[in-house]
């Protein structure tokens, strides 16, 4: 049995993602041009909305990379 609140929603399926979970997609969507129905990610309830989060992490990853390297704020292209 498990511990703490537990909740009955007949129907309903929640899908929780790691942080690797999220940085892995965002890279295979993005950067390599995956499809979500690739990846098993097709019958998301609003797959635009998942593809425009994952590149603004993708953005966010090169944000992070680009000052760790040189120090210079990263310019994300238009």
């Amino acid at each position: 049995m498990t511990q703490g609140k537990v909740i009955h929603n007949r129907g309903a399926v929640s899908v929780q993602l790691t942080t690797h979970d999220i940085i892995s997609l965002a890279v295979n969507v993005v950067q390599n041009g995956r499809t979500l129905d690739d990846l098993g990610y097709g019958s998301a309830e609003d797959s635009v909305s998942l593809r425009q989060m994952l590149a603004e992490a993708y953005h966010h990853i090169l944000a992070t990379n680009s000052q760790a390297a040189s120090g210079l704020p990263y310019k994300r292209p238009l």
